[in-house]
């Protein structure tokens, strides 16, 4: 079995502790709203004026009812994430980790449909 396959039967398998789930929601909860407080800031703007132009697609940007590819709104709605530097952080890598691996997941798991 190829590493890939033995993550992804890992990732199908694994059972989080319900402490582990309640810091992941509020993660998520954290990240959803950076996302939609910066949606209007100046980085979001100018993404969305340069990347959007001219171009298909149907994932949503959010906090703006405009919609993109899945890498243009992934890009955006993490940087839309980054705009205020309110998003959650942690210990001890001291990263931002969700809304860098939130919205490119996502973009991924729109365009094929996934469930959460």
């Amino acid at each position: 079995m190829s590493l890939a396959a033995e993550l992804a039967a890992f990732t199908v398998a694994a059972e989080p502790d319900p402490a582990v789930c309640h810091v992941v929601r509020a993660a998520v909860a954290d990240c959803f709203g950076c996302i939609l407080a910066g949606a209007q800031s100046e980085v979001a703007l100018r993404l969305r004026k340069g990347l959007t132009q001219g171009t298909a697609g149907a994932l949503p940007l959010y906090g703006t009812g405009q919609v993109a590819g899945p890498g243009h709104a992934a890009l955006i709605n993490a940087a839309a994430g980054h705009a205020y530097d309110l998003d959650d952080w942690e210990e001890p890598g001291n990263t931002h980790p969700s809304v860098v691996i939130l919205p490119a997941l996502w973009a991924a798991t729109a365009e094929r449909r996934a469930s959460g």
